[in-house]
Parts: structure tokens; sequence; C-alpha cells
């Protein structure tokens, strides 16, 4: 069994991440498709642009909570 990755487009699709790029000055979001990157590729330290030309800044989130909080876990009460 290999160990999930995720400082590459493909660990990052098998946790179940998914990446918005944001532009503040023109208010843009986007998702990104990460099934349209090579699977083996390296996201640490990439960089993307808007059509404007300004640096997008990307925002890692779970994809849904199921995801993010593992099933044999509970959450505190409040």
């Amino acid at each position: 069994m290999s160990k999930l990755n995720n400082g590459t487009w493909g660990g990052m699709i098998a946790m179940g991440l998914r990446v918005d790029l944001y532009c503040d000055p023109c208010e843009r979001h986007v998702e990104l498709d990460l099934t349209s990157l090579p699977p083996d590729g390296s996201c640490i330290g990439k960089t993307f642009r808007c059509v404007c030309g300004r640096r997008i800044r990307p925002i890692v989130s779970p994809r849904s909570i199921e995801k993010a909080v593992p099933v044999n876990r509970s959450l505190p009460k409040p």
C-alpha cells in the first residue's frame, strides 16, 4: 500500500481535497480542475494568475465534511 502524498495533484484528489482560486481585486473565484493536472506533479509552491494578470490566491479545503472528519472519530459536543 502506498502512502498518500498531499504534495501531488493525485494525492490531493485521493484525499478528497479541492483547490479554489480567488483573485482579490477582481473578486473572481474558480475551482481548479485537479484531474486536468499530472497526478504525480508537485503542487507545492505553484502559482496561478488571473485573467487580469495578478497572482491568484489558492485555497485548499476538503471537498466534503465526510472527507475532512474521519468516520471513526466523533466530534466533541459543544
